[in-house]
């Protein structure tokens, strides 16, 4: 969507300045715009970060009181939710709003023809950052991706159903191994990789359309070949870390000359490794299974996807799409949504090319119809809680917990006819936050399918503790839900 970036921006602008940037700081800020028949687009969701906590620091949040993850991208997805949850209680009482109740009275839908639209600031961390030039430096800085094998404890370890490695992942071509085999007959053919497959032949065709209008076309539905380089342009790079141990091996043999394209990654930083993964790998989960995620799942079934990408700096159409959509080649996987670059599109706050510049700690999440909170992204609680003595009232509006309880009380406000067979509004809040998500299957059986395909396969997931607290243990007794069921009946 064309208007998408300046929408996001002036939104931003209009935030309160505790949480921007300090003099020196740069940010990454990253808006959701909603479009829809009956009004013109505007923006319903909006963060705005670049950290997240180290390994160490999630696992030891057993109560869901912080947020692991601040980098923009996640803080949109996050005040997406809580959007949808005010639109959920205003449909629940009766007011305006852009979800309507299901056909078959279970559950509900968003309205016919709204649409979600993402723009940041800067690329996606991880996949959709990685950009190979065209040329002979292009091809010395190809590395050949493998589908990984399955073994660290803490990565998503798929069942004995999951897919032999019969599906490979976005792979480098066969032509890129002959090469290996015969160093001195295959140098001069290196140069000319791209006319050496037939469909690389082709897509000149399609480079035009990348180039000059802002959004490109998505290619054929479980694609899995590479998508052509970008002309005239430097391997970009990212300092988001490889999930697979062979790709971190050929990384490291490049010695920052080169990244592996289309592989998953843990978040880029120093010091201590997060195991969140990356937004570009975030982005495509979304894409497969749904932006709205379990929770919201129970209550809007049918899977939430974002009509369009929009990415500003030095983003590339091609890094984008791959990142998003041709990575992901599971049975029910849907179609691209469109990418674009936002050229021209200046933003206060952008991380200069050069200069002394560190990232700004801190991050903001707002939504229409909420406050804007300001979160300190090295301790995922909101800004100005004390570092020693830890209270409620320190927790962010989208921490798990907070949201938990928020979901449980939408329980009880939704009508009982429109609550899906398997919700007990009575039981929730005693329940634990894994296994609510749990009841969300065919929400579950799509993410599942991610997680076993081939790039995904390794995908690092928090220890199960964190998702084991009930609404009673990190909130205390349910006053107020039970409150809102006697108001109710």
């Amino acid at each position: 969507m064309e208007v998408a970036p300046s929408l996001v921006l002036d939104q931003y602008a209009q935030l309160p300045r505790t949480g921007k940037p300090q003099p020196g700081e740069w940010t990454v800020v990253a808006g959701i715009v909603l479009h829809s028949p009956s009004e013109a687009p505007r923006v319903v969701a909006l963060g705005s970060g670049t950290k997240c906590l180290p390994a160490a620091a999630v696992a030891a949040d057993t109560r869901g009181s912080r947020l692991h993850d601040t980098h923009a991208e996640v803080g949109a997805r996050r005040a997406l939710r809580l959007f949808l949850m005010d639109q959920l209680e205003r449909a629940a009482r009766g007011a305006p709003s852009i979800v309507v109740p299901r056909a078959d009275g279970r559950g509900y839908d968003v309205a016919a023809g709204v649409e979600f639209h993402l723009f940041s600031s800067a690329p996606p961390c991880g996949d959709a950052a990685v950009v190979a030039s065209a040329g002979p430096a292009a091809a010395a800085a190809q590395i050949e991706c493998e589908r990984p094998p399955t073994h660290a404890a803490k990565r998503h370890k798929p069942s004995a159903a999951s897919p032999p490695a019969a599906s490979p992942p976005a792979a480098s071509p066969p032509a890129a191994s002959p090469p290996a085999a015969s160093p001195p007959a295959a140098s001069p053919p290196a140069a000319s990789p791209p006319a050496a497959s037939p469909p690389a032949a082709s897509p000149p065709a399609a480079s035009p359309p990348a180039a000059s209008p802002p959004a490109a076309s998505p290619p054929a539905n479980g694609s899995t070949a590479p998508l052509p380089a970008e002309q005239g342009k430097e391997c970009a790079q990212t300092g988001a870390r490889p999930v697979s141990p062979r790709a971190a091996e050929g990384e490291a043999a490049a010695r920052g000359r080169a990244c592996v394209a289309g592989v998953a990654r843990t978040k880029p930083g120093r010091g201590e490794r997060t195991c969140c993964m990356s937004c570009s790998d975030k982005l495509a989960r979304w894409h497969a299974v749904g932006v709205q995620g379990a929770l919201l799942s129970l209550l809007i079934p049918t899977p939430l996807r974002l009509a369009s990408v929009t990415a500003g700096g030095r983003a590339s159409l091609d890094a984008l799409l791959r990142a998003i959509a041709s990575r992901v080649t599971t049975p029910s996987a849907p179609a691209a949504p469109r990418v674009a670059i936002a050229r021209g599109v200046a933003f206060e706050y952008a991380q200069p090319s050069e200069g002394d510049t560190r990232p700004c700690s801190n991050a903001l999440l707002w939504y229409s119809g909420g406050t804007c909170e300001a979160v300190n992204g090295l301790t995922g609680l909101r800004m100005g809680a004390n570092k020693r003595s830890f209270s409620p009232k320190h927790r962010a509006q989208a921490c798990k917990a907070l949201l938990l309880r928020r979901f449980c009380k939408l329980c009880i406000a939704v009508p009982k006819h429109h609550l899906p067979p398997e919700i007990s509004a009575e039981a929730m809040s005693r329940s634990s936050y894994a296994s609510i998500k749990g009841l969300a299957t065919a929400y579950q059986q799509r993410k599942l399918e991610f997680l076993q395909s081939s790039v995904f396969r390794e995908w690092v997931i928090a220890p199960p503790v964190c998702e084991a607290f009930t609404d009673e243990d990190v909130n205390g007794p349910p006053s107020e839900v039970q409150e809102a069921a006697r108001a109710i009946v």
